[in-house]
């Protein structure tokens, strides 16, 4: 519950010609730092017949990426998630709230398929590149009068030893 006393409200902050070319407004600005300095207002509670402001304020310490911040906060609510009663909720908002709506906006676009298909041009790189690789010990097997197929075979069991065992590792 807030018990602090309301921040003045800051308005018109910035060059107006920046703002406008980002698309962002006079309110938008004033909006944003009333929340820096004073939180936002995110639920009201009843006692009585007053109604009181929820306000959360938060701030990440310097070098904790707020990705993390919130994952860590998120741990720590979920045993108080799993007592609500039916009908009241926890979500994470915010940046991480931006980063799935962007996500999921992204996806409507290109679907799941497009991102596999990614990893398969990306895997198939990956092939070609040890393809060329091969070739050097696959010439010099067959300078060393071996049969092709058995250059070829060795040469890609003597790549394949160091690369094989890395998706078996442990992260």
């Amino acid at each position: 519950m807030d018990y602090l006393p309301p921040a003045g409200c800051l308005a018109h902050l910035g060059r107006p010609s920046g703002r406008v070319a980002l698309g962002i407004t006079s309110a938008d600005v004033a909006a944003m730092t009333q929340t820096v300095l004073s939180g936002a207002p995110v639920t009201q509670i009843r006692r009585g017949e007053d109604l009181i402001d929820v306000t959360l304020r938060a701030d990440v310490l310097d070098g904790v990426q707020g990705r993390a911040a919130t994952s860590t906060t998120w741990s720590g609510l979920r045993p108080i998630v799993a007592m609500l009663p039916p009908g009241y909720r926890i979500e994470i908002g915010g940046a991480f709230e931006e980063t799935r709506k962007s996500n999921t906006a992204l996806f409507a676009v290109f679907p799941p398929m497009f991102v596999a298909l990614l990893g398969v041009i990306a895997l198939s790189r990956m092939i070609m590149r040890n393809a060329v690789i091969l070739v050097d010990p696959i010439d010099i097997d067959i300078a060393t009068d071996g049969p092709p197929l058995t250059a070829v075979v060795e040469a890609t069991v003597r790549r394949s030893r160091p690369v094989v065992p890395t998706p078996a590792a442990p992260c």
